[in-house]
Order: structure tokens, then C-alpha cells, then sequence
């Protein structure tokens, strides 16, 4: 099957596209599973293609010294390994010749013996030494066991890491590229293992905190193609013959056997704690230097699950010294993949710091986190580790895509009979292929460790923490700032207060405008404006009466093209955030009795009618307008612009006065929207918004505390949409969804 050629540009800006990671939008796809689907979708239309030799030049690992020509000349004369035609013996006829009940998994072991005469060969012809750090194996029927996301799938072989005691079975960790084979090569047959490859080389890089990068290979009949990943991109290559172009293969078990562990995509500057295997050391690399940390628990690797974007894990650790003894107090440390021509999250929050004066410093210390070190992760002192350089050697795309259409197309299945906000969630871009930017490896360590708002317990605990994040973005935006990412896995509890934090999406205002104004986001809490990049709250033109259609071309061709004024994020999109962030919490939690002061510790755990039948805020088809499982769902709009205050009448009677409240603070933030965009399409006037938006917000959140009980708050974990992680996996509500990496 021929790719489609589609001309793109080099992976260097951020995209606009969405994530669609959306569990229960495959419910009825053909052979796909929401899981598995989930990823395809994500990573859009199509991906970037490339080469065979170009694959083996810039993104496999680095040829090793030795002459492939004489290694040919080695293996033929070994008729055990290939035949006087040049073909391998293990293969005398092509795999789709085979009689049908001829199972791939006995088709395709033999890739295993032909990997270790290939290495035997090149030992025999080269002055290579043996250091062979991999492995070929073929167990289609054991799964891999997995370090930290649960994972049943298993791939057809694999290249592996062999350092591990004997009869031990191969993990995930130390799976270096996935093989999915099968005997024919019907487009079924090259998108099942497309799919299932994706699949492997996502599990990899979501589970193992090491991985910089992996890799896959697929083969239908004889046609192969090698597949590669980082946060950046997918690449696969252009289809080859592995047996009537031997040599190729060759090359390729060549790279492998003979590279050291960071050619082979692992992470040098993070390595498992001796003794210890769901523990890292990991060195940040300062200004002043290297400092080394110990982690000890994982305390969120949400940011982790797409194959291309940052790659977030957050951390507990601690600080170790030369010698690996721990000294000091815990802290949080973050390791992730940031654009390169971003800000980093360390320098932000100094420039906050900077810039405000005497008393708003003692408010950046307040709401903001206080960081110990930072900086970019270094091979070397003078290579840092990034996906331009330092993984993908300097390639740069060609413009030639393999399309991904098909397995998109057969995800939409979706009945006529299913409500329209669930039908809308396949509706799919297929107009231009996604294009991420290129990253650098980042780490912050930050002093604070909070808890989520949305495991706080009880009721007047989130509004106090609501309360206090209102102030921290007035506090923003009176240094010149928008954060860009307000949502419940950023609004810390923190010792009494509140921490506003991850600030890696934040920009600086100018005059109007921000830059780089991309997608940003997560999922349930973006602004409507930002879900469609337009400004929606303007004035409409006044109808002055029909005319006929003459008339009206002559109209409209006297005005001329009148150039769009760009759309930019702004404070109120914060707050707006915020607005949402406050809806999850009570549409997403039942209100329990309370018996315990709010001054109580702040321990998530079950409360004593937990056990009772608690009424739900409000229905679940609701629910899943508010807050669907892709930005495309119609009804979510409809609701903040219009149909909001309607919901009042269908919820019990203890949830009335927040949904009141929250109803009279989303028609105070439109007005607010109304005044700035009044001389649209001329300009957007931010001055006509003024500080009163946040004593508004603030003042219903203390009216809130004063005239409600404080209720326990028991999680509602009925919506699979709301409550899972991304892949349907972990027990964790509403992990965040990044809607751009910029």
C-alpha cells in the first residue's frame, strides 16, 4: 500500500489540534479498542515518513564499525543461515505462501536465530568487541509485566535488554523495539500490527521513566517497516523487503546489538535505585551544577500517557549525596519535555518574582511554589538532551506521511440512535497532519508538596481554595500574566493555603496580546473560546432589513476583505478556568453529612455516608455535556453561554445554591467577556475589565461558605469519561488532557 504524500512543515511549532484521548468513543469501533484508539486518534490523520536508509541514519542507533559486505559474505556461507539465492534459509518461500493454518508465531521465530548468526557474523568479520547488551526473543504468549501502568498486551517479539537473572521474564523496561508480524499483508493485516505497534511503543514510554525514546518494527508477508518514537514524533519508515534485501536487515540488527543503553533510548541521567526498582536516582543539572535526588513515591505520571507531547511525571524525592545517602527533606521533583523555545517553568516563576513589588513578592511566595533547583537535562556539559539533536541526529522531515486514515475511519461506528454530544466526539480533522514541536528534557525541584483540590474532603475546604486561587490570579494579571492552565491537578492545598502551579503554560500579556497563543489547556476546564480559538462574545450585526442578492454582492465586495483580528488568550479565559474548575467539584462529588469541622485535617478518605444512597448533583447524560470526552461535544458551549441556569431544576435540593451562585458568577464573566469584545472586529479593550470580576467570584465563594453546610465530599466514580485515566486504566479522577504543548 502506497503512503499519501501530504506536504507538511518541520516539526518546530506547536499544533493546534486537540488531543483526543477519549475512552469511551470507541464503544462500537471495529477491532479497536477505546484503549488503542484512544492513541491513534491522538496522534492525528498521519505521521511523518521516512526513508529506510534515512531510519537507519538519524533515528536508529548509530552504525556500529564494521563491513557489511563482508558480513554477507560470511552468513552465505552458511547454508544453514541463507540459501545459494541470497534469500535466508529459515524463509525458503515467502510467509504468505504458507498454508493458512500456518500460525505467525511459528512463521516468524526464526528472526531470533537469524538475529544471532547476523551478530555472530559481524563478531567473526570486525573488531568489534562482544558486548552485546540485547537480545532477540519471540514469546507471543507471555505478557510483559509492567512498572507502573497495568498492561495485558504482549507483542509478537522483541529486541530486550538481557542483563537479568535466568528463566526471569522480560518487563516492559527492558523492551528496546517491539515486533508485530503477520503472514499476509492485506491493509487489515498492516493496520492491526500498525495499531498493536503504536500500542507497544505507547506502554513503553507512558511506564518507564527512563525512556527517552523506542522503537517497533511490522511485518506483513515480507514487507518491513521500522517505526520510532519520542515526545516529539512518530516515524515510520518506507516499506522493505527483509528477504530479498537482507542486508538491510542486517544493518538494523547491526545498530542494535552494538549500541550502548542512551543510543537504545534509555535515560543517563535517570537510573534505577540499586536494590530499589520502582525507585530513581536522578541528577538535575543546574547553573551551579549537578545535584542528585532519590525518588520515592510517584505522585502523578498523567502528563506521561501521550506517545507525543511532555511527558510529565511529577515525583516525591529526595536529595542524595555523593555517596547515595539521603540528606535533607522531601520535595517534588518534576521531569518532563518542555518546546525549546519556551520559557521554563523555573524562570517564570523567578521573573514573577522579579517583577512584583514588595508586597506582591510575599503574594508570589504565597501562591506560587518556592523552587530548590531547575534546569535542562545534559548528556554532557555541552549537549543538551533534546529531541532535535541529541535523539532524532537532525532530521528533518521531507514532507512524505503514512496515513493512519484507515484506522480512524474505522472507528466511526458510532450510532445515530447515541445522544448528538457523544456522536460529535468522532468527528475527526482530516485535513492536515499534526506536527508537534521539538522538546527539551526539563527538571524542576520544588520545595512544596499539596494535595489536589479535587481530593480535598469537604466542601468548605474547596471553596476557602477556590477563594485563594481567585486571588493568585489577580495577582497575575496585575503583574502582566495568564496562566493558561487553570484546572484541579494544578490547584494545590498546601499547608493551610493554596498553591497555584504548573506554570510552564504561562505567558506574558503585551499590551492585548499573549504569544504563542496555541491550543492550551486541559480537557474539562478550557475556556469555550480557546476550545475554537475564536471570540464568540461580540456584538452581532445589526439587521438592517433584506436586500436582494445583487445589492448585497455589491456590498460586500465595496468593503473588501477585512483582515481577522487573531484571537488571544487573556485573564478572563483564567478565570473562566477557574469557573469550571468550580462546577467539576460539585457536579462530580455527592454532598455527605458533615460532623467534622472544617479546621479538620484535610485527609482524604470515605466519610460515614459513604455507605448511604447519596443523590447524584445531576444526571449522568448531563454530566457528559459538561464535561465530554473531546471538545468537539455540542452541548458543553450551549450550557456556559446559554442553558446553565436551566440545570437548577433538575438537580436535589442541597446543590441549588452552589449551581445559583456559580450560575451568577458565569453570567457576571460574560458580561465582562461582552464589554472586551464590544469593538470587535476593530480591536479587544482588556481595560474594560476590571479587578471586580475576582471580588465577584470571591464574594460568591464566601456567601457559599456562610449558606452552605460543609458537606463531605464523596467522589462520584460511575462516569468512566470523568473518572479515568487516559487509557481507561487507573482509578484517578480527570487526569489532565493537554490540548497543546506550547
Amino acid at each position: 500500500m502506497e503512503p499519501q504524500q501530504q506536504q507538511v512543515t518541520d516539526i518546530k511549532d506547536t499544533p493546534v489540534r486537540i488531543n483526543t484521548v477519549q475512552p469511551a468513543a470507541a464503544e462500537s469501533a471495529v477491532k479497536l479498542d477505546p484503549a488503542r484508539l484512544s492513541v491513534i486518534q491522538d496522534l492525528g490523520i498521519s505521521i511523518p515518513l521516512i526513508s529506510v536508509h534515512d531510519f537507519l541514519k538519524f533515528l536508529a542507533p548509530p552504525q556500529p564499525d564494521f563491513n557489511v559486505n563482508l558480513t554477507m559474505e560470511s552468513l552465505k556461507q552458511d547454508p544453514n543461515v541463507m540459501l545459494p539465492s541470497g534469500r535466508w534459509s529459515a524463509f525458503d518461500k515467502d510467509p504468505a505462501a504458507y498454508q493458512r493454518g500456518k500460525y505467525e508465531d511459528n512463521i516468524f521465530r526464526a528472526m531470533t536465530g537469524i538475529f544471532n548468526k547476523v551478530v555472530e557474523a559481524i563478531l567473526a568479520t570486525s573488531r568489534l568487541p562482544n558486548t552485546i547488551a540485547i537480545e532477540f526473543l519471540h514469546k507471543p504468549n507471555t505478557p510483559p509485566p509492567s512498572s507502573s501502568v497495568p498492561n495485558a498486551t504482549r507483542p509478537d517479539g522483541y529486541l530486550a535488554l538481557k542483563d537479568r537473572p535466568v528463566n526471569e521474564v522480560v518487563p516492559w523496561a527492558d523492551i528496546v523495539l517491539s515486533c508485530e508480524y503477520k503472514r499476509t499483508e492485506k491493509e487489515r493485516d498492516l493496520y492491526d500490527d500498525v495499531r498493536k505497534c503504536i500500542w507497544s511503543m505507547h506502554h513503553i514510554m507512558r511506564d518507564d521513566p527512563c525512556r527517552r525514546a523506542t522503537f517497533g518494527m511490522t511485518i506483513e508477508n515480507v514487507n518491513t517497516r521500522l517505526w520510532f518514537c519520542c515526545r516529539s514524533a512518530v516515524i515510520v519508515s518506507e516499506p522493505f523487503n527483509f528477504i530479498s534485501e537482507p542486508k538491510l536487515l542486517v544493518k538494523l540488527f547491526a545498530a542494535f546489538a552494538f549500541a550502548d543503553k542512551k543510543s537504545l533510548g534509555y535515560d543517563p541521567t535517570m537510573e534505577r535505585a540499586p536494590g530499589m526498582p520502582t525507585h530513581f536516582n536522578i541528577t538535575v543539572h543546574t547553573n551551579h551544577g549537578e545535584r542528585r535526588f532519590r525518588t520515592k513515591k510517584l505522585i502523578s505520571l498523567s502528563g506521561a500517557a501521550p506517545l507525543r507531547g511532555r511527558g510529565t511525571r511529577v515525583f516525591e524525592a529526595i536529595e542524595i549525596d555523593d555517596e547515595g545517602c539521603e540528606k535533607g527533606s522531601n520535595v517534588v521533583l518534576k521531569d518532563l519535555w518542555v518546546d525549546k523555545d519556551r520559557a521554563r517553568e523555573g524562570f517564570i516563576l523567578a521573573e514573577l518574582y522579579k517583577e512584583a513589588n514588595d508586597e506582591d513578592k510575599a503574594l508570589v511566595r504565597k501562591h506560587f511554589l518556592s523552587t530548590i533547583c531547575h534546569g535542562d537535562v545534559r548528556l554532557s556539559p555541552e549537549v543538551v538532551d533534546d529531541t532535535e539533536d541529541s535523539i532524532m541526529r537532525g532530521w528533518k522531515t521531507t514532507g512524505a506521511t503514512f496515513s493512519l486514515q484507515y484506522l480512524l475511519m474505522d472507528s466511526m461506528s458510532i450510532s445515530s440512535t447515541r445522544p448528538e454530544s457523544l456522536r460529535a466526539i468522532n468527528i475527526l480533522d482530516y485535513r492536515n497532519p499534526t506536527i508537534y514541536a521539538h522538546k527539551a528534557h526539563y527538571r524542576i525541584v520544588f520545595k512544596e508538596q499539596g494535595t489536589t483540590i479535587d481530593r480535598i474532603p469537604w466542601f468548605h475546604n474547596v471553596l476557602k481554595t477556590l477563594e485563594d486561587t481567585v486571588d493568585a490570579l489577580r495577582l497575575l494579571r496585575r503583574l502582566g500574566w495568564v496562566h493558561r492552565d487553570v484546572s484541579i491537578g494544578n490547584i494545590l492545598s498546601y499547608d493551610g493555603g493554596t498553591k497555584l502551579v504548573d506554570l510552564e503554560y504561562a505567558k506574558k500579556v503585551q499590551g492585548n496580546l499573549t504569544r504563542h497563543d496555541h491550543r492550551t489547556g486541559t480537557l474539562h476546564f478550557i475556556p469555550i473560546e480557546a476550545a475554537t480559538h475564536k471570540y464568540i462574545f461580540h456584538p452581532t450585526k445589526p439587521n438592517r432589513g433584506r436586500v436582494g442578492f445583487t445589492d448585497a454582492y455589491a456590498a460586500s465586495q465595496s468593503q473588501g476583505a477585512q483582515p481577522r483580528l487573531p484571537w488571544t488568550y487573556n485573564h478572563l479565559h483564567d478565570v473562566e478556568s477557574l469557573w469550571w474548575v468550580a462546577v467539576w467539584m460539585v457536579c462530580n462529588n455527592c454532598f455527605g453529612e458533615s460532623s467534622v469541622p472544617p479546621s479538620a485535617p484535610q485527609e482524604p478518605g470515605v466519610s460515614s455516608s459513604a455507605s448511604q444512597e447519596l443523590p447524584d448533583p445531576i444526571p449522568e447524560s448531563i454530566r457528559a455535556d459538561l464535561f465530554p470526552l473531546s471538545l468537539q461535544g455540542l452541548r458543553r458551549r450551549d450550557y456556559f453561554m446559554d442553558d446553565f441556569g436551566d440545570l437548577t431544576a433538575l438537580i436535589p435540593t442541597q446543590y441549588q445554591t452552589p449551581f445559583s451562585a456559580l450560575n451568577l458568577c458565569r453570567q457576571r464573566l460574560i458580561e465582562h467577556y461582552q464589554d472586551v469584545e464590544s469593538d470587535f472586529p476593530g480591536s479587544i479593550n482588556l481595560d474594560r475589565s476590571g479587578d471586580d470580576i475576582y471580588t465577584y467570584f470571591r464574594d460568591a465563594l464566601a456567601f457559599l461558605k456562610r449558606c452552605t453546610p460543609n458537606h463531605a465530599l464523596i467522589p462520584i466514580r460511575r462516569l468512566p469519561a470523568l473518572n479515568s485515566e487516559r487509557e481507561g486504566v487507573l482509578d484517578r479522577p480527570s487526569k489532565r488532557r493537554r490540548m497543546s504543548e506550547n
